[in-house]
Formats: C-alpha cells, sequence, structure tokens
C-alpha cells in the first residue's frame, strides 16, 4: 500500500506492456496492454491517481500511472474510459496542474535550459508526467472512437439512439463523441495548454514590428524552447482532432494563439519524418479555414508542403 509499492508496480506493468524485443520475440505487447486494460476499472484507477498534482498522490506514482494510462489507451476498453466528462475533467486538470509546475521555480528550470536528461528529480519528474499527459490527450481525441463505442455497447455503456450526440444506457457512463471531445478539452482549456507546448515560431525583428515572417519562421526555436519529438507528434495528433472543424471555436481560438505560425515552424525544423507527416494533415486541415489559409500562404507553408510532398 506504499507509495514505493505502487511506484514498482506500475513501473512492471509499464514495462510489460512495450511487450518483447529482439530475435525471436513473439509478443508486441499488444496482448499485454488489451489484457491489462479489460481489468475491471483499469483505466479509472489509473484516471483517479492523474489528481491535478495535488499532494496526496505521490509525483513517481502520479508519473508512471500517466505512462500506464497512455500505454493502454490504444485497447477500446481504456479508449471508452477517456470518452467521459468525468475522465477528461481529471486529464484536463491533470495537464493545468504539470503546466504550472513547469512555468514554476524550480521546476521548469530543467526544460527551459533544455536539459531534460541528467536534471534534478524534482524537475525530470515534471517533464516526463508531461510527455505521458499528452499522449494520453492524444488518444482520448483520435483512438478508436468506433470501437470505443461498440466496446461501450457490448458493456452495456454505449447503447443508445445513433442520432444522439453521445451515447449512453441507463447507470452507465456517458461516451462522448470526438467533437464532444474536443469541445470538453476546448472549455476547460486544455487545448490551449497543449498547443503552448509547441514551441513558438520566431520573430522578424529587423523592422522592429516583432511580427512571424515568412523568413523568420524558417528559424531554429531558441534551444530551451525546444522539444522532443515525441511530445510534438503527440500535440499535433490533438491538434488534427482540433482541425477537423477549423470554423469550431477550439480552432478559432488556437488561430489567435499563433497556431498556423507554430505548425510552420514545426514543419520547416523538424528533423523526424512523422512529426512533419502529422504537421503536413493538420495544416491540410486547417488552411479549409479562409484566414488560416490566408496565414499560411504568407509564410510561404503551402510551398513547404508543395516541396516535401514527395517525402511525406
Amino acid at each position: 500500500d506504499t507509495a514505493a509499492g505502487a511506484a514498482f508496480a506500475l513501473a512492471a506493468l509499464m514495462n510489460a506492456a512495450l511487450g518483447l524485443s529482439g530475435a525471436g520475440a513473439t509478443n508486441s505487447g499488444d496482448a499485454v496492454r488489451s489484457a491489462i486494460a479489460r481489468c475491471p476499472g483499469a483505466a479509472e484507477t489509473l484516471l483517479s491517481l492523474l489528481d491535478g498534482g495535488k499532494a496526496k498522490v505521490h509525483s513517481t506514482v502520479r508519473t508512471r500511472a500517466a505512462g500506464l494510462l497512455g500505454r493502454i489507451a490504444t485497447a477500446p476498453e481504456a479508449s471508452a474510459a477517456l470518452k467521459t466528462p468525468g475522465a477528461l475533467q481529471v486529464l484536463s486538470a491533470a495537464i493545468a496542474a504539470n503546466h504550472e509546475l513547469l512555468a514554476s521555480e524550480p521546476a521548469g528550470a530543467a526544460h527551459r535550459a533544455g536539459a531534460k536528461r541528467g536534471a534534478p528529480e524534482a524537475e525530470a519528474w515534471v517533464l516526463e508526467e508531461r510527455e505521458h499527459l499528452v499522449r494520453v490527450a492524444a488518444c482520448a481525441l483520435t483512438t478508436g472512437h468506433a470501437a470505443a463505442a461498440a466496446t461501450g455497447k457490448a458493456t452495456g455503456k454505449g447503447k443508445g439512439p445513433s442520432s444522439s450526440p453521445g451515447v449512453k444506457e441507463e447507470g452507465a457512463p456517458f461516451l462522448l463523441q470526438p467533437a464532444q471531445v474536443v469541445a470538453k478539452l476546448h472549455a476547460s482549456n486544455a487545448l490551449a495548454l497543449l498547443t503552448s507546448w509547441l514551441p513558438e515560431a520566431v520573430k522578424d525583428t529587423r523592422q522592429g514590428k516583432g511580427l512571424v515572417t515568412a523568413a523568420s519562421v524558417v528559424m531554429h526555436p531558441p534551444k530551451e524552447a525546444r522539444v522532443g519529438p515525441k511530445l510534438s507528434g503527440n500535440v499535433v495528433k490533438c491538434l488534427v482532432a482540433v482541425m477537423e472543424d477549423p470554423a469550431s471555436a477550439a480552432a478559432k481560438r488556437l488561430f489567435k494563439m499563433g497556431l498556423c505560425e507554430r505548425l510552420v515552424a514545426l514543419l520547416a525544423n523538424s528533423q523526424d519524418l512523422a512529426v512533419r507527416r502529422n504537421v503536413a494533415v493538420c495544416l491540410a486541415k486547417a488552411v479549409r479555414d479562409p484566414a488560416a489559409n490566408q496565414r499560411v500562404r504568407e509564410l510561404r507553408g503551402i510551398e513547404m508542403l508543395v516541396q516535401l510532398g514527395p517525402q511525406l
């Protein structure tokens, strides 16, 4: 019942969920992840440990709970658990708490120094938790909506008329549809916080206006602002879901935060092909909005997409 015991148990489950590797390995981890997800209340228990940063749950336990949840979230059973209003509220609170820690001293010092490796433990776990939370958010927004609904029906959680905005059976959790998940995370400010974790585009100061231009957007952001491909890739996956409706209130808010500039800068500077592909998909959906289309063209983002097309 100790925090150390819980932390070790969660670490063991995380390792098992990764599966075996090397010559002769036959377990990809899928069976383990599915088995964990099928345990009654598994995802809900892990969610309960994401307490929004309260002291009652040890930081290591909370971080590993987020890590295990991120690994099993692709399984339909766990995916369904993430698509309820209560789960999204917990996830949003955890994202907000992590964001606050990163913005504070000294928890954000390692991030601002661009030194995740070798950082003191107090800083390193905040960065690790952030990566896990972003992965969970990406799964909540993009993974297995149809499978989750089917699982809900099979377990009595999703039966309902197809015309209803969500799916629910009496006494069962309400499973939200994709647009509703986006709306919930928008209302809780989680989408804005996720977007803020993408590096800002470099501003052009040559004329003293401090605006992002086609010349400045291709410049590498400062070292302290850079993030790894896992984090940026999963944030962009979240944004792809938002851009299914670029006219939505969620999308409009992110555009005002400089989303187009951040995406074009990431497309220009990332060396990770998977991240670039995600960015390309996100931009392709975003430019259906006239204002976003104009801004991306001003930054020569469309030209970049055309030039990178064969690679993507």
